[in-house]
């Protein structure tokens, strides 16, 4: 387009009845010139008022005529510099932008004037204009992909990802918020602080139940919107963690809200065979070799109504695009609660996005998510890894700065949450106290944009894949937070591999 506008300044060229070509289809491109001269002579007419009804329905390139892509264009470049749009200060800029004569000139410009009396109608002209817009692009890459349907060579699923790309890039990135009134957000505040004061002040989770007392006090629960980054180191149980949030939804009855489980890494037969050994703590080890009793087949059997709330895509690799284009289709069905994702850097950037390095590319994918999860409206818990820089230190408790490839995780997420097994690094680990760690775990909240950051202590079973509290079922004690851990003996991990997680 840049090239269009160029071409203009080259003196004699008119670009009044110049089209854009578009695609060659033989037939005439979506277009409606009328509507286009009746938004033009709206905006001259009434400058700045009808420019803030239209702009976010309307670029330059939704016009089809390039002379009207160079009007418009001066328009807003005479509005960026708070200066006021009439007829004498579009042809002004036009002048200076070396095009006003093969745009008509001013007398074209005041036919434009002349089309409408007010600027009424402008959102409405501005729709059409925008529509027809769209129409040509779909037109323009439909015809694209079909050029690379036909070649073999050409990966299908890639230029399905970049069809859809391309289509939803012709939409003006204007947001589908609306701005409220500084009064009106008061008042809906006010409601909702009054709703939580009848429920009382205790321990009220606003969010998703994580499942454990002491992370519901300090988050209050996973909250709408929130991309919470859950980081380790492998084997730390980062799997196992996000897995035992899918099996809190189970916990209240009559709650028909799904938890979407995305599993880049492992197949569903794994999944599946973890939650099993966490819902009826059966041995992982025995499971996975078919080594029960006949009692421990009937209760395998017979526990499969607490995963009616959980879903789970295992396919391997998937860009943001991909992801978003599933979650699409099962909200259609489901009501969903959560979303997870094993693991973040497993996800591919957008297929046109400016491709540079690891780190700009994770960068791309986390503001993605995050993106996704305020446009859903659910929290996202992306699993993610940690660089090997905490091994390097005498005390291993991971730091912000250990977040692998990208700084943009600390900054994208809402929630960084760190998982902390004393007894990976030192299997005799003991707290300042004396008191043995082994078989806990410190879930570590770094960054709580909403809130505090703390340290939770909690059991961690790693032969039924399990996080819990301490002080249910038959424990009652719980050790201090550990400051610091100095013996690096290796953790004999009997149910994992060197690099496999939990």
């Amino acid at each position: 387009m840049a090239g269009n506008m160029q071409n203009g300044k080259n003196k004699g060229v008119n670009l009044l009845n110049r089209t854009i070509d578009d695609v060659d289809l033989g037939r005439k491109a979506p277009q409606n010139i009328e509507m286009e001269k009746a938004l033009l002579g709206a905006l001259i007419v009434d400058g700045e008022n009808c420019l803030s009804e239209v702009e976010d329905l309307i670029t330059h390139e939704s016009f089809y005529l390039p002379s009207h892509q160079l009007i418009y264009s001066a328009i807003v470049k005479i509005s960026d510099a708070n200066a006021s749009i009439d007829l004498l200060t579009i042809s002004q800029k036009l002048s200076e932008m070396g095009v006003l004569e093969s745009c008509g000139g001013p007398q074209y410009l005041m036919e434009l004037s002349n089309v409408v009396v007010s600027s009424a109608n402008a959102p409405f002209h501005a729709t059409i204009v925008a529509q027809d817009y769209i129409r040509r692009g779909i037109i323009r890459n439909c015809s694209e992909a079909i050029k690379r349907a036909y070649d073999n060579t050409d990966d299908a699923f890639d230029n399905m990802d970049t069809l859809e790309e391309k289509n939803m890039a012709l939409i003006p990135d204007a947001g589908s918020g609306e701005p409220v009134d500084g009064i009106e957000a008061h008042s809906e505040c006010l409601e909702t602080i009054a709703r939580l004061k009848e429920l009382g002040s205790k321990n009220i989770i606003t969010g998703v139940d994580t499942g454990y007392k002491r992370l519901n006090e300090m988050t209050a629960g996973f909250q709408p919107s929130d991309l919470i980054i859950l980081a380790g180191r492998p084997g730390s149980g980062k799997t196992a963690f996000s897995l035992c949030q899918l099996l809190t939804l189970n916990k209240n009855k009559g709650n028909a809200k799904k938890g979407v489980f995305f599993s880049l890494e492992m197949p569903t037969s794994q999944i599946m065979m973890r939650m099993i050994s966490n819902v009826t703590e059966i041995d992982f080890s025995r499971l996975k070799n078919g080594n029960v009793t006949d009692d421990e087949y009937r209760r395998i059997a017979s526990c499969s109504d607490k995963f009616s709330n959980i879903i789970i895509d295992d396919t391997p690799t998937m860009s943001i695009t991909a992801l978003k284009r599933k979650v699409k289709k099962i909200t259609k069905s489901n009501e969903i609660e959560f979303i997870v994702i094993d693991y973040l850097q497993l996800l591919m950037p957008p297929k046109d996005a400016k491709r540079g390095n690891r780190e700009q590319e994770v960068s791309q994918i986390s503001r993605g998510l995050k993106i996704m999860a305020k446009e859903m409206g659910k929290p996202i818990i992306a699993l993610a890894q940690l660089s090997r820089s905490s091994e390097q230190r005498t005390d291993k408790r991971p730091l912000l700065s250990d977040l692998r490839e990208s700084g943009s995780l600390e900054q994208d997420a809402d929630l960084v949450i760190f998982l902390h097994r004393p007894d990976y690094y030192d299997k005799e680990a003991r707290d300042k106290d004396g008191n043995s760690l082994v078989g806990s775990a410190e879930i570590i909240v770094a960054k709580n944009r909403n809130g505090s950051t703390d340290t939770a202590i909690v059991e961690f079973r790693g032969e039924i894949m399990k996080f819990k509290d301490y002080g249910t079922e038959e424990h009652s004690y719980q050790p201090a937070i550990v400051k610091s851990i100095t013996k690096q003996e290796d953790f004999d991990a009997k149910f994992i591999g060197e690099d496999e997680d939990f």
